[in-house]
């Protein structure tokens, strides 16, 4: 698996990207894009910056340029809106808005008045991917109104600081020069999940203090590391958790928690639920469960099929 920056390729007119993908998981990375995540169907594990969320249908999260995020699925068949754009397209008309942040997230967004304004993304994103599908003669004037009507919103409702061009440039920079150490703190924890892994025994690896790892860690993630390697071993676990008929105190042990009320305390914590309570959810939809397991592989994003993609879309144009 890959942990790095990633280079995103816009259309060849406009500098934004607009796409459905199934996802498995993909792993750790950041970009300097802004990045929409518009979930149609299923529900997918994310962790952005320190914050370990699960999205469900319906749910909008934005990742802000240059935050390291991962997502992974809980289920097959998510069906996931993305919309990536680059933050330099709005400098003609907001000077500024290269070094703005959001915090535009429909899950832990508690304020009552945004309700309207995740309602309106959702229709925009829907609006949009409409136009660039069809293409009809004058789409680009289309196009480029509904994505200002997009950074609109998120300017007038979800902007959370504006930091300088120096610090913001300075976190571009800090990223390039400190991803490597934490791609291969997060690529060995990967490997070794299911195995007792301390924060020493990673200093140790690393050639740094243990200490020093943990106050790194956080600064770079957002997240503390025994939380994180908690969020990797939970997500491991899911499918096998639907896919296998096995005791979920063995599960617990086998994915690498020190045990299952340690289990259970991280799902109530990311999930909201308990192992059992998931399973059975789960289970009452899908059937009896598999004698085997489904490996991931390398590829991130499954197989679904478009036309059901853009019929789950039309609903929240009022479509049939």
């Amino acid at each position: 698996m890959d942990y790095s920056f990633e280079t995103i390729v816009h259309d060849s007119i406009f500098p934004f990207k607009i796409f459905f993908h199934s996802i498995r998981s993909c792993s750790p990375h950041w970009h300097t894009d802004l990045e929409l995540l518009f979930i149609l169907k299923g529900s997918i594990l994310a962790h952005i910056e320190g914050k370990q969320i699960l999205l469900e249908t319906g749910d909008i999260v934005l990742i802000n340029s240059s935050e390291i995020h991962l997502t992974h699925e809980t289920e097959e068949n998510n069906i996931v809106l993305a919309f990536q754009l680059d933050p330099e397209y709005a400098i003609p008309l907001d000077r500024d808005f290269i070094n703005r942040v959001f915090f535009c997230n429909s899950i832990l967004d508690k304020k009552p008045e945004h309700f309207e304004f995740y309602k309106s993304l959702r229709i925009n994103l829907a609006s949009l991917m409409f136009i660039m599908k069809d293409k009809k003669k004058g789409y680009h004037f289309e196009a480029a109104s509904i994505v200002n009507k997009i950074l609109m919103i998120l300017v007038n409702n979800f902007q959370v600081s504006v930091p300088s061009s120096d610090l913001r440039q300075g976190l571009i920079e800090e990223n390039s020069r400190y991803f490597s150490r934490i791609a291969s703190i997060i690529r060995y924890i990967d490997r070794h999940y299911t195995e007792k892994i301390t924060a020493s025994d990673l200093a140790e690896k690393e050639g740094i203090n243990p200490s020093y790892l943990s106050r790194f860690f956080h600064e770079k993630t957002g997240s503390t590391f025994s939380k994180y390697l908690a969020f990797v071993r939970l997500q491991k676990s899911l499918k096998v958790l639907v896919s296998i008929d096995l005791n979920i105190s063995d599960i617990a042990l086998d994915f690498g928690f020190p045990s299952v009320k340690a289990y259970n305390t991280t799902f109530r914590e990311i999930l909201n639920t308990t192992p059992s309570k998931w399973r059975e959810e789960k289970l009452a939809s899908t059937g009896k469960p598999s004698p085997q397991t489904v490996a991931n592989g390398f590829n991130p994003y499954g197989d679904f099929n478009s036309g059901n993609a853009m019929k789950l879309l039309s609903a929240y144009l009022g479509k049939k």
